[in-house]
């Protein structure tokens, strides 16, 4: 539970420090660049120059990458593999009889669960999240429910899948190779995950995506009201009616 469980206390951390010192709050005067500061604990670079290298031409967002899939993200490269095994050669699970993965190293020891309990656990389990992606055709946060993890179609996939780690792959990278009936062998190779910077997700896919959160907390209309705002944030004036829409309407 504690990997979820990060996200959510750095962005508790950051808003306590800054009603903290709204308040007038105080502490040490060199957080960033002091001896124990930022950045001597957390970067072999240490001075603010380093931060503003590039200012202005390199920017940090589009270094960046959007999960498609709600799991450990070392997982995507494997999940991509076998989904274009059903989307690209047509092969439904009733024509696998087994399928290796290759998969860089990490992928075992961070997602190597290979009897998840919990949907919880089966975000870290790279054999259910791959069993359910090409059983239900996708990996959604929906998919990793504690009843999925047991289904006996998911669990007789998952036995049907051999993981092989190889040093050759980097991680955004994997290769799936299927055993299908008649003989029929198939071999998929991804070069880079779905939402990484080499292999950025469309626009539409990343509203998809949004949806497939928000539509649950908000209601399908409200969301999509929101979703036309975030897509002309770059010409609003202020953001009043943007924050409006974020907040779940009362019953």
């Amino acid at each position: 539970m504690t990997k979820p469980f990060h996200a959510g206390h750095a962005a508790s951390a950051g808003v306590l420090a800054a009603l903290l010192a709204s308040d007038g709050f105080t502490a040490a005067p060199d957080p960033f660049q002091g001896r124990r500061g930022m950045f001597q604990v957390m970067s072999t670079h240490s001075t603010p120059e380093d931060l503003i290298d590039g200012l202005g031409s390199r920017w940090e967002i589009f270094r960046n990458g959007v999960k498609p899939y709600a799991c450990g993200v070392v997982t995507h490269p494997p999940i991509d593999a076998v989904r274009r095994l059903r989307t690209e050669h047509g092969l439904g699970v009733e024509d696998i009889e087994g399928i290796e993965l290759q998969v860089h190293p990490l992928v075992l020891e961070l997602t190597g669960k290979a009897e998840p309990r919990t949907g919880l656990e089966g975000k870290f389990s790279v054999l259910f999240a791959c069993a359910i992606a090409l059983l239900d055709g996708t990996a959604g946060e929906q998919k990793f429910s504690d009843s999925n993890v047991v289904r006996s179609d998911v669990r007789a996939l998952m036995s049907r899948i051999t993981l092989v780690p190889s040093e050759s792959l980097n991680h955004s990278q994997a290769i799936a190779t299927a055993r299908a009936s008649a003989s029929r062998e198939v071999t998929v190779s991804i070069e880079h995950a779905t939402g990484t910077p080499d292999n950025r997700i469309d626009d539409s896919d990343l509203a998809a995506r949004f949806h497939l959160l928000v539509d649950p907390v908000l209601g399908s209309g409200q969301a999509e009201e929101l979703e036309a705002l975030v897509w002309q944030v770059d010409g609003a004036d202020q953001l009043d009616a943007l924050l409006d829409k974020t907040v779940p309407p009362t019953a």
